[in-house]
């Protein structure tokens, strides 16, 4: 009597291989723990007054929350409302300065004030000491 013996498929079997690629993704997403308390710490950035762009402007938010243009003081809607006459919204480049330790919801603030003037070439630089005393 002859026994017929199959021949086993020797091969890949790739459901197999996405179920354990599946459980590795599993495990690894539950066990990751992530730091929510982790300060977002800056580079520092050297100001230079000479720009490759044809028309520059300075725009500052200090420590005191006050909104200067140019040195002269205002709110976000005065100021873009003088940008607006004075210069092509297309054509210039808004260098924003903030104080680091300013909350982001005031720069939030200008930077809508701007974005709805029509301006959208600003360049945000954050200067100044942070709460610590380092630059």
């Amino acid at each position: 009597m002859k026994i017929s013996v199959r021949a086993r498929r020797r091969g890949f079997a790739p459901a197999a291989m996405a179920d354990i690629a599946f459980l590795l993704l599993i495990f690894f997403i539950t066990t990751t723990s992530i730091d929510e308390d982790s300060n977002l710490e800056l580079p520092e950035f050297q100001y230079t007054r000479e720009t490759g762009f044809p028309q520059t402007v300075r725009l500052q938010l200090d420590r005191n929350d006050q909104l200067l243009l140019d040195g002269s003081p205002g709110t976000a809607d005065t100021l873009t409302r003088l940008l607006q006459q004075r210069y092509l919204p297309a054509e210039t480049v808004i260098m924003f300065e903030a104080d680091r330790d300013t909350p982001y919801r005031r720069i939030d603030e200008v930077l809508v004030a701007l974005g709805s003037a029509g301006f959208e070439r600003i360049v945000l630089v954050a200067q100044g000491q942070t709460a610590g005393g380092k630059p």
